[in-house]
């Protein structure tokens, strides 16, 4: 907001055209400014320790690979 000097949604949502580079690689948005191929793990606790149950990819769920 403070770069684009506006609260307005349409000035500071990233647009299809911007791409940046993340830690795992390049991050793309749709015309809407959502992530493409966005993907989160979700994880529970076990014993004290978090273990990953399911990875979820766009609007779609898998279970984890230790599952």
């Amino acid at each position: 907001m403070q770069k684009a000097d506006s609260v307005d949604r349409a000035s500071t949502c990233p647009s299809s055209k911007d791409q940046l580079q993340g830690r795992d690689g390049t991050i793309e948005f749709d015309e809407k400014g959502d992530r493409k191929n966005a993907e989160i793990t979700i994880f529970t606790m076990k014993g004290g320790k978090l273990e990953p149950i399911a990875v979820c990819r766009a609007a779609r769920a898998s279970p984890s690979p230790t599952s």
